[in-house]
């Protein structure tokens, strides 16, 4: 039995040494500065909504322990907020704050994580299709480029946290040892319940879809003619833990329920079918928040489904697995639905619609980027298809397969030249002037609150929340994921204390106020005229301080 099994472990083991290596081959063909990127010195970490993410966890870091252990106060203090609401990814947070006295000067770990998520991508591709039976090195290569030229994960380049698609494909994988009785209850639920933990301190978008393939896999498997005793007691140990570890960090009070756009970060229907260079979507808006549905499954990709369909498809087929499935099936029948909204379009235009009935309306104001839920959709089918087809060795099914990644990779090249593009960017901001207001300033004050003046860009929130974080000092409010603002009057108090006062509107009460017309005479005020004319005030200040932060 052992000499049978070291065989088997090797080859497991060369599959998954294999796919990290394409993950590294890819992730260096898409960056044009792989080593800075990684060490975080990138404009790709100062533009978008990566700031955010940045300064969290620079100000989490920076802060002392609180409770619950991802809050911190150095954001909209005395209160604070959750970090799991700057989508800084809790998990690596909590794990570096611990040695982040030792970590370079302002180090941060999102361009690192970069880097992970192309591997559990590609690892995670290969444990979804070995668990699926096809256990041989040309499976385990297929698996992984279609993973990770898959258009979404590329697309989701933007948004760190929410690029950790492999959580999804182990947890595809996951689901079909359990529904097919091949993992006893107490590794099933140890497994998943690892899983589940993790994505929960990732991203709770990627925990909504984990959960809930664990779901299924439960259901399936109790229909199992002989299924594994305990499984139960297994669910309900799981249940309880994810839970109690929610309520401990304090998810439970972050979660915001009233949020809108679960009608416009949608899905369109066109969207898995077109999209990219070989298959374009009709011209719509590509700036509208339903880019948030972009679920473009590739010519490659609808290349291996359709193939998979034609040669082994059978109605008959097809229904005995529905019904052997039924718990997955209806997930991602459930999904597919979901990601559409309640205002359901075709090539961007308006084709059906209904109103969101009060139970669900807390569902979708949490989780108002519908559009994302098609992911699971995406691989599941993709990945039996692929499975389907590498069941008959044949030149046929070589060739197939071998058309569809090359297909999969001219067909994603805009995406991959999109990425290359950002990341050659010049800084638009400079920072480097504001090391010297270190012990000067004790807190930045930005008026109005976030989320008060929707007219104003967040990118003026998000440069001061980087100083703030790069300097260590508290911010009043901040861009966050759920606005948390109290929208209360903007009191002027900068001649009184020494805090970095910032009026983001340049024509208000308070930039026409006695005090701060006086400040701008002494010098104590400046105002940013190359940047929408806000204006900055600190006491004591002198033009020649101004003059060290490059301010025009």
């Amino acid at each position: 039995m052992l000499q049978r099994d070291c065989p088997a472990r090797l080859t497991a083991a060369a599959c998954y040494v294999a796919a990290l290596g394409l993950a590294c081959l890819v992730f260096l063909h898409i960056h044009p500065h792989p080593l800075s990127f990684l060490a975080g010195d990138n404009v790709y970490f100062e533009i978008g909504d990566t700031p955010q993410h940045v300064s969290g966890w620079l100000l989490y870091a920076k802060d002392a322990w609180h409770w619950p252990p991802l809050v911190t106060t150095m954001i909209s203090p005395p209160g604070g907020v959750s970090i799991a609401l700057s989508d800084s990814i809790p998990l690596a947070a909590l794990l570096l704050k611990l040695f982040f006295p030792l970590l370079p000067e302002n180090f941060h770990y999102f361009g690192l994580w970069h880097l992970l998520a192309y591997g559990l991508q590609a690892t995670g591709a290969v444990f979804l299709i070995r668990s699926l039976g096809r256990r041989d090195m040309l499976s385990a290569l297929s698996a992984a480029l279609l993973a990770l030229m898959w258009p979404a994960f590329l697309a989701r380049f933007v948004h760190t946290a929410l690029m950790t698609h492999g959580l999804i494909l182990f947890a595809l994988g996951f689901y079909v040892r359990i529904s097919q009785g091949r993992w006893s209850a107490m590794r099933a639920g140890l497994l998943f319940g690892t899983l589940l933990i993790a994505s929960l301190l990732i991203h709770p978008y990627l925990f909504a879809m984990v959960f809930a393939l664990y779901a299924a896999a439960l259901f399936d498997h109790q229909h199992l003619p002989e299924r594994q005793p305990g499984y139960g007691i297994s669910a309900l140990a799981v249940c309880i833990a994810v839970a109690g570890l929610a309520i401990a960090f304090g998810y439970a009070s972050s979660a915001a329920s009233g949020a809108t756009g679960f009608d416009t970060y949608s899905m369109d229907l066109l969207s898995p079918f077109c999209g990219g260079r070989i298959l374009p979507c009709p011209a719509v808006d590509k700036t509208a928040p339903q880019s948030e549905g972009f679920n473009l499954l590739g010519a490659g990709g609808l290349l291996i489904i359709a193939a998979a369909l034609a040669l082994h498809a059978r109605p008959g087929r097809l229904l005995q697995w529905c019904r052997r499935h039924a718990g997955l099936a209806l997930l991602l029948v459930g999904f597919a639905v979901y990601s559409l909204g309640n205002s359901i379009t075709l090539a961007g235009q308006p084709v059906a619609g209904y109103v969101v009935p009060w139970p669900l309306t807390i569902v979708s104001g949490v989780f108002r980027a519908a559009g994302r839920f098609f992911w699971p959709v995406g691989y599941a089918v993709s990945f039996l298809a692929l499975a389907a087809l590498l069941q008959r060795r044949s030149l046929l099914t070589a060739l197939i397969i071998s058309v569809a990644l090359v297909l999969q990779w001219a067909d994603t090249r805009p995406i991959r030249l999109k990425t290359a593009d950002l990341l050659t960017l010049a800084r638009p901001l400079d920072y480097s002037g504001w090391p010297s207001m270190a012990g000067r300033v004790e807190a930045i004050h930005v008026m109005p609150d976030y989320g008060c003046a929707p007219r104003i860009e967040s990118m003026y929130y998000l440069y001061f929340q980087i100083v703030a974080g790069r300097l260590g000092i508290p911010i009043n409010t901040g861009y966050l994921a759920r606005p948390s603002g109290t929208c209360s009057e903007a009191v002027n108090s900068w001649s009184t204390d020494h805090r970095l006062h910032v009026m983001l509107e340049a024509d208000s009460d308070i930039t026409r106020s006695p005090a701060t017309l006086d400040g701008l005479k002494s010098g104590e005020c400046i105002r940013w005229t190359a940047w929408g004319g806000l204006m900055l005030c600190l006491k004591g200040a002198t033009p020649a301080d101004w003059e060290k932060l490059n301010i025009r």
